[in-house]
């Protein structure tokens, strides 16, 4: 896990990389997996899948490493007041972005 955080993973003999829109892991007993950390099992064959556009994630303005960027649309359609908002530190819906905690 270590070397995979850091991106050195590859370097490893015997590591095996592949990509695919696909797959399926077939088992002749039930496939044990963890979903959002609860321990689950499966019928086998799991078919993974990749869908388009069906992840969407969702940062709330306050929570740390929020992007002041993001807020570049609403700041174009709000005009100066928001402008000036954003200018000392606050979001258009008046949350204070700093780091304080």
């Amino acid at each position: 896990m270590a070397a995979q955080t850091a991106g050195t993973v590859s370097r490893f003999h015997g590591w095996r990389e592949w990509e695919a829109d696909s797959f399926e892991v077939r088992s002749e007993e039930r496939i044990e997996a963890g979903v959002d950390g609860e321990a689950l099992q499966f019928d086998s064959p799991l078919r993974f899948e990749i869908v388009p556009g069906a992840l969407r994630v969702r940062v709330a303005p306050h929570h740390p490493g929020y992007s002041p960027a993001a807020l570049a649309e609403s700041v174009r359609r709000g005009g100066i007041r928001r402008l000036v908002g954003v200018a000392i530190g606050r979001d258009p819906g008046g949350v204070q972005m700093t780091d304080e905690k």
